[in-house]
């Protein structure tokens, strides 16, 4: 089992947009390779929208000087 207890969530809702409001939601969202519930989420809890964790970022950052490094 992991660390993390996963969360019962049983609460829908359901909102109205216009289609250039609903256009900017999807953009947003798959920039941000989340699911559209994730996205949401992430915007109500303060959280990065990125899609990405900082160690993601890291890692790819130290392979980046690595290549440029070897140059």
């Amino acid at each position: 089992m992991s660390g993390k207890p996963k969360r019962n969530r049983n609460i829908n809702i359901h909102i109205r947009l216009n289609e250039d409001e609903y256009e900017v939601l999807q953009r947003r969202v798959m920039k941000s390779r989340l699911s559209q519930s994730e996205y949401i989420r992430s915007l109500i809890t303060g959280k990065s929208t990125s899609g990405y964790s900082e160690e993601f970022y890291n890692s790819r950052l130290g392979k980046i000087i690595t290549k440029k490094g070897g140059d």
